[in-house]
């Protein structure tokens, strides 16, 4: 189930956003202006973090540990907290002002259906997500979104279904379109490696 938390006219706010993040991100290449460019995606990073954080979270998800600690108010209990699975701070909203991705990101409808993905949250216990904030930890990442939850070695349930999921998967991340994941795998292996 994907959320709709962001109405068109800040859909429309963002979008905007977006082709003026990609005029200034290209004017610094065009002027080899290196340091330009990297805060072009810094800006626009964080601009797309403050705008998904603010539409709120949408907790879908549970671990398995906070579920068998806080059987009856896993969604509500203040020892808990909501990861954002996808990583609202994600390089993806670096590497969707690259040429070779933009053009298939420039699609409006796309733009939404990610943007309210990406408002998708597990509860987990605060060591869980201690551990996950430290496969992404300032400018290394360490693992691929895909395999984040693994990495952390946390199971999930699904708020709507009965039974934990026997593999490990990251929250979220199966209902972003085939292209979008292999995209962000592919661009998070290449930062992973230079590292």
């Amino acid at each position: 189930m994907i959320p709709n938390k962001i109405n068109e006219s800040l859909l429309n706010t963002f979008y905007h956003y977006f082709l003026l993040a990609i005029r200034l991100y290209d004017k610094a290449i065009l002027q080899k202006n290196m340091i330009d460019m990297i805060l072009q995606q810094k800006v626009f990073k964080r601009f797309a973090y403050d705008f998904i954080i603010q539409r709120g979270k949408t907790n879908l998800f549970v671990s398995h540990k906070a579920k068998y600690k806080y059987p009856d108010d896993y969604s509500v209990n203040e020892n808990l907290t909501s990861d954002h699975a996808l990583r609202p701070s994600s390089y993806f909203f670096e590497m969707i002002l690259l040429p070779e991705y933009r053009k298939k990101y420039l699609d409006k409808n796309l733009i939404l259906k990610l943007l309210n993905i990406f408002t998708i949250c597990c509860r987990v216990l605060k060591e869980e997500n201690r551990k996950l904030q430290s496969l992404n930890f300032k400018a290394n990442i360490t693992c691929t979104t895909k395999d984040l939850y693994e990495r952390a070695n946390i199971k999930v349930y699904e708020y709507d279904k009965p039974s934990v999921d026997i593999n490990y998967y990251t929250p979220a991340f199966n209902l972003l379109p085939i292209e979008v994941q292999e995209d962000i795998t592919r661009y998070e292996n290449s930062l992973i490696v230079s590292n």
